[in-house]
């Protein structure tokens, strides 16, 4: 089950050189929800370091970057 949330919620390794968080992501972010509730599954990949990076959320102001979580959080829990 972790390796298919592991597909499902992607970050590429080689954009923003992500390799040295893949295994961080997968054990603390995938790992521990994987057969828990959807919804906190997706805040946990949401505020892992290696998804926000992977989104250039660390490239863009604080603010928006808040709002760009509450969106994408919104709109994946509402679809659970």
């Amino acid at each position: 089950m972790t390796w298919f949330w592991l597909n499902h919620f992607s970050v590429h390794q080689y954009k923003a050189n992500l390799r040295w968080l893949v295994g961080d992501y997968e054990e603390h972010a995938i790992r521990p929800h994987a057969f828990g509730h959807f919804k906190d599954l997706v805040l946990a990949t949401l505020q892992h370091p290696a998804m926000l990076q992977y989104l250039d959320t660390t490239r863009i102001p604080p603010a928006t970057s808040m709002k760009i979580m509450r969106v994408n959080s919104w709109s994946c829990t509402r679809s659970a």
